[in-house]
């Protein structure tokens, strides 16, 4: 699983050049003590991978994520489920060109990975 998130992530680079409220980074803030990789790369590209055996996880914070992309102008281009889990992709335009890539793949019993590609906006 981990693979094809990393491969879409590599292949999803060119697609972002706005910046937004980032519900992923309020994420990396709760989970940046605990069994969770966070990668942090010139605020254009956020990756948050928490396990489910940390002990700061929870269910109920990739259910928020996926809300609060609901109630923002984000277009969900792909969904997968497989079993327990399930993959996410949403993209939102602005003026008509691509603003923002969210991905998330979650399982209840392994736990969850957000990516989050963004750009600072151009002048």
């Amino acid at each position: 699983m981990i693979k094809v998130i990393a491969i879409i992530a590599l292949l999803s680079l060119p697609f972002v050049s706005f910046s937004q409220k980032n519900s992923v980074a309020e994420l990396q803030k709760k989970y940046k003590n605990g069994n969770t990789f966070t990668l942090n790369f010139d605020n254009s590209l956020q990756i948050l991978a928490v396990s489910s055996s940390s002990k700061e996880y929870s269910a109920d914070d990739i259910k928020k994520l996926k809300k609060s992309i609901r109630r923002q102008d984000f277009e969900e281009l792909m969904s997968i489920k497989n079993g327990k889990g399930q993959l996410q992709v949403h993209l939102m335009d602005r003026k008509g060109k691509p603003a923002q890539l969210i991905m998330i793949a979650d399982n209840e019993s392994e736990g969850f990975i957000a990516l989050d590609f963004t750009e600072p906006e151009s002048d």
